[in-house]
């Protein structure tokens, strides 16, 4: 976990574009804060917690995150030229600091990942760092050498990412499809094809016009991902999560999952997703490990980064606590949680509750009943897990056949 100076890096906001369409500015803001989570004396605040506080004031901004430094920037984009400025703020005392910028550049690949690179070092002499070497020339060279060499390659990345502020379908459309172009203009480009692996998975799990060879898909995208990039942590993300979906042997995606974590240990996103399928895979310890530390990098973390321990419990026939969990991740509208609560109602002796919870289960998800054990099955859950899951929610009243 690191540890140090903590910064908030701000989303950046884009000038002149309407806030649903500002994918490029929140882009490169997310970027920039992955080359700082590089610094392992650096505790750099999840994209996903500091989205809310654009446009919060400096002491907003510090009670709510007890942060050092805040960085924060716009970005204009017109015809060819990019511009970008930034605003560095010491949080304590709310003094604005020497800022990176502003950069006036040509629009392209090359200027996009230099404004990013020299953001971030100037970020970084400015606070101080033992690991200040990391940006030396021999490693900038590194980065841009995986960059791609075109800008529409780059904005499919964004745009692929975009997908998850809402999981809206039409998003997860456009990005494939633009991904799927990427890796023709810029096929070296090895984030390109590692989100490309992610846009067939998610086809799969989404129900967004999944085909039938969608595994194979994802698996030859996130091989060749590998062999331009052996160290592409998102392309061996994109391998643990297919591992659990197709069913193959738990050592496979808990060796994928492990990789993934050791190459980039600061994600706050990744290690909560691939802390929870790792609990679902049966090493309900280290799930927990993983999310909790994904919970110190994130403090506004998504609910659903709880209901491992809500499954857990239920695993261990403490269904009170099951029902306590239950209600800390407070997904009304998820009809996984809400079977999952009306088995431990149930199993817990509280046939009323666990009668309604059943009831808005089917409200939920009206095929629910023709394969109750498909959603658990699909996440590679173990089979003690969901016998009882299946037994709880028979005494709830739902018919299953033996």
């Amino acid at each position: 976990m690191p540890t140090g100076q903590r910064i908030a890096v701000v989303p950046f906001e884009e000038v002149g574009t309407p806030d649903e369409e500002a994918y490029f500015a929140k882009g490169l803001s997310r970027d920039i804060n992955a080359f700082l989570s590089e610094f392992s004396n650096l505790f750099v605040f999840a994209p996903s917690t500091t989205a809310a506080l654009q446009n919060r004031d400096c002491p907003s901004v510090r009670s709510e995150l007890d942060v050092d430094f805040i960085l924060s920037g716009t970005v204009q984009r017109a015809g060819n030229q990019l511009r970008v400025t930034t605003t560095f703020t010491n949080a304590r005392d709310c003094r604005q600091l020497n800022a990176p910028g502003p950069f006036d550049r040509d629009l392209s690949a090359h200027s996009v990942l230099d404004v990013q690179l020299e953001i971030a070092r100037k970020v970084v002499a400015e606070i101080g760092s033992a690991d200040a070497p990391i940006f030396d020339a021999a490693i900038i060279s590194q980065v841009e050498a995986k960059g791609p060499d075109k800008l529409s390659a780059y904005e499919c990345v964004l745009l692929s990412y975009w997908f998850y502020e809402n999981f809206a379908p039409d998003r997860h459309r456009k990005a494939r499809d633009c991904l799927k172009n990427a890796v023709k203009s810029d096929p070296d480009y090895s984030l390109a094809w590692s989100r490309l692996a992610f846009a067939y998975i998610e086809s799969k799990k989404y129900a967004i016009d999944p085909t039938d060879d969608w595994a194979e898909k994802s698996l030859a995208a996130a091989r060749r991902a590998i062999d331009l990039d052996p160290k592409n942590p998102d392309a061996y993300y994109a391998l643990a999560i297919r591992s659990q979906i197709v069913g193959e042997d738990r050592t496979v995606f808990r060796n994928y999952a492990r990789k993934a974590i050791e190459l980039n240990p600061n994600d706050s996103f990744v290690l909560a997703d691939l802390g929870t399928w790792m609990a679902y895979s049966g090493e309900w310890e280290t799930g927990k490990e993983w999310v909790t530390r994904a919970k110190k990098l994130n403090p506004k973390h998504q609910s659903w980064w709880d209901f491992i321990w809500q499954l857990h419990a239920f695993l261990q026939g403490d269904y009170a606590a099951s029902i306590d969990y239950a209600q800390i991740v407070n997904l009304p509208g998820n009809y996984m949680v809400q079977a999952t609560l009306a088995a431990a109602y149930a199993m817990n002796g509280d046939q009323k509750k666990a009668a309604e919870t059943l009831a808005r289960v089917l409200e939920l998800k009206p095929g629910f009943a023709d394969d109750p054990q498909q959603p658990y099955r699909a996440r590679g859950m173990p089979d003690e897990l969901i016998d009882g899951l299946m037994e709880g929610l028979r005494k709830a009243g739902l018919k299953i056949e033996a």
